[in-house]
């Protein structure tokens, strides 16, 4: 949520913004015990290119409540966008390899973990 903030504020130096099962509204707040804003509302001309992935089991941050508002605005703004959500995997599991998974319960996902390959092309297709 900070990096999709941050990526909008205006004159930001952000070339480009990678967001993971981003929280994008403030539905999680109160379990969190934090208050946010809606950064969907955020979004604007200058919202640097946007990469962003997720999974349709995500619990945490379903797809539905944050990623497709967010993903619709920034095309409303006609920001640069790909979207990947796997129909694997849930939510936290970083880079979804093993070299995570050790750290992470050896919570695992090789179809997910694909997510980071995909975000190192798009970013060669930035100009």
């Amino acid at each position: 949520q900070l990096a999709a903030a941050y990526s909008n504020i205006a004159h930001t130096k952000a070339k480009f913004v990678g967001l993971g099962y981003p929280v994008i509204k403030p539905t999680i707040d109160q379990r969190m015990g934090v208050v946010t804003e809606d950064v969907s509302r955020l979004v604007n001309k200058e919202t640097p290119a946007t990469f962003i992935w997720g999974s349709f089991n995500d619990e945490v941050t379903p797809f539905n409540d944050h990623i497709l508002p967010y993903v619709k605005t920034l095309r409303e703004h006609q920001v640069p966008v790909e979207l990947h959500e796997f129909s694997t995997g849930t939510h936290g599991l970083a880079l979804a390899n093993k070299y995570t998974g050790i750290v992470n319960h050896n919570r695992v996902d090789e179809h997910m973990s694909k997510w980071f390959p995909l975000f190192l092309d798009w970013l060669k297709t930035l100009k």
